[in-house]
C-alpha cells in the first residue's frame, strides 16, 4: 500500500464515524444545553463548502436542519474551539 492509498483508507475510516449523520471531521462545534443539542458543520463539497446547524430539542430523538447563509472562504473564520457557547 503506498501513502496515497494509505491517506485514502484513513480518510474513509474517519469520514466512517458520525455523529447524527454528519462526519465527525466535518462537525465544527457540537453543544448540549438543557436538552437541546446543536451541531455546527460544514459540507464536505468540492465546487463549495457551506455552513449548517443541526439542532435537537429533544436529546437527539428529532432534528431540525439549518442553512446558516455562510459559505467558505469569505471573510470569517468559525473557530471549533471557542469559548462562546451556540
Amino acid at each position: 500500500m503506498d501513502s496515497i492509498d494509505a491517506l485514502h483508507a484513513i480518510m474513509q475510516e474517519e469520514f466512517s464515524k458520525k455523529i447524527n449523520d454528519i462526519p465527525i471531521p466535518l462537525i465544527i462545534k457540537k453543544e448540549k444545553f438543557k436538552g437541546t443539542i446543536a451541531i455546527l458543520y460544514t459540507t464536505d463539497s468540492f465546487l463549495s463548502k457551506n455552513y449548517y446547524i443541526k439542532i435537537s430539542k429533544d436529546n437527539g430523538k428529532t432534528w431540525q436542519n439549518y442553512f446558516t447563509g455562510l459559505v467558505a472562504n469569505h471573510y470569517y473564520f468559525l473557530k471549533s474551539n471557542s469559548k462562546y457557547p451556540l
